[in-house]
């Protein structure tokens, strides 16, 4: 990577870091750095991810998942599974090295990534699991393991619930990235929660820089243990999603 880019990547996340809700650190921003050169640079070969200008990485992928931690609040869970590419769990492991994050990645190339920035940070509490979601909710050792789970840009609601809420243990809870037109339909009593042993319980409100604007994280309580029919092969899922 050329200086100059380098220099706008470390400037751009020293700027929003600022601003962020968690504490940050000489050590994290570094840490974040490394994070974020390794994303541009093996963006490069391959397609992990859309958003390629520096600042933009720095608020739509860094500061937006470090509001996960504030949404989490003071009592920060002992164990994450973040389903898919590897954020805001990988942002959240290196920010509170207390918490211990799988990351689920089922794509290769991308669960590959984050173990080359997992052993090039020294991410201790950070491991990846090269699997589907709805798979490693069916792994003994997996399955209701984890204190909370979290997903952003992954899948519409109600299937990222049925593929997730089985890795989540029981009054553990899910954290969902909203977009402000999910909420009304979200926030409503439907058979989904009633099925999944899941209860909605609150949103985390806030807004980012650049005029992106508000942004939403949904706060879901798991109430009970995961049906046994739960989750079903996404190809059945996909066919006939549960409904509210």
């Amino acid at each position: 990577m050329c200086n100059n880019t380098f220099m706008e990547i470390k400037d751009a996340l020293k700027k929003y870091m600022d601003k962020s809700p968690a504490a940050a650190g000489d050590k994290t921003i570094n840490d974040l750095l490394i994070y974020t050169n390794e994303l541009i640079e093996k963006n490069k070969q391959f397609n992990l991810t859309a958003i390629t200008d520096p600042e933009e990485i720095a608020v739509k992928h860094i500061l937006d998942s470090m509001y996960l931690l504030a949404a989490m609040g003071k009592d920060k869970p002992a164990s994450l599974a973040d389903a898919g590419a590897g954020l805001p769990g990988i942002v959240a492991a290196i920010a509170d090295e207390n918490i211990i994050t799988a990351l689920i990645e089922s794509n290769g190339k991308k669960a590959n990534f984050l173990k080359t920035v997992i052993d090039k940070i020294q991410i201790k509490n950070a491991s990846v699991i090269q699997q589907r979601s709805e798979d490693a909710s069916w792994e003994r050792h997996l399955r209701q393991k984890f204190e909370s789970v979290t997903m952003r840009a992954f899948a519409e609601f109600k299937t990222a619930m049925e593929l997730t809420s089985g890795l989540c243990a029981v009054k553990g809870k899910i954290y969902y990235f909203a977009s402000s037109d999910q909420l009304k339909e979200i926030r409503r009593e439907g058979k989904i929660y009633g099925e999944l042993k899941i209860k909605f319980e609150d949103v985390y409100d806030y807004t980012l820089p650049l005029n992106i604007g508000k942004r939403h994280i949904v706060i879901i309580r798991k109430t009970g243990d995961t049906p046994d029919n739960f989750p079903r092969a996404y190809q059945r899922i996909k066919a006939k999603p549960l409904t509210f």
